[in-house]
């Protein structure tokens, strides 16, 4: 019997000693694992903060763009024009079926043609950049069926 109780003594020990081991490796790699973690959480903190930057000098340079060309558009009105156009044409060009607004139509074609002398003496045309507007405004409203008098124009328009 003393040889048996020796036995199991010494598989218990055995048993206990592998499932130290076990728990001694396992605690390991979890210390491990959790410095990963660690490393990757500073890692995308950097990547974050760096992309933050980036970011804000695009924004920066966005609005400097901006700027540009707010102020293009206010010393130029005939690029103001043709950008103003150009907006409500790409509005309305497309394959959807966008309800025109009777009162953006007439200010597109205002500003389209607001820096035409009305003095019959002077053979003042549209540049070839807002004659192509013009036609293409046009072929838009005439898309839509709205026509001249439904837009309500001012005499000088």
């Amino acid at each position: 019997m003393s040889l048996l109780a020796v036995g199991i003594g010494l598989l218990s020990m055995g048993a206990a000693g592998a499932a130290g081991y076990w728990m001694l490796t396992v605690n390991r790699r979890m210390i491990r694992l959790l410095d990963m973690q660690t490393l990757l959480k500073e890692s995308q903190g950097t990547h974050f903060h760096h992309l933050n930057l980036a970011t804000e000098g695009i924004l920066q340079d966005i609005n400097a763009v901006q700027g540009t060309m707010n102020a293009l558009r206010a010393i130029h009105p005939d690029i103001d024009a043709s950008l103003s156009v150009h907006h409500f044409l790409l509005k309305h060009e497309g394959e959807g079926e966008v309800v025109v607004d009777l009162g953006q139509a007439c200010e597109a074609l205002r500003t389209l043609v607001q820096h035409q002398s009305v003095d019959s003496t002077q053979d003042q045309t549209l540049s070839v950049n807002h004659l192509s507007l013009l036609r293409r405004l046009l072929a838009v409203l005439e898309r839509h069926q709205v026509t001249m008098a439904s837009l309500h124009l001012d005499a000088d328009t």
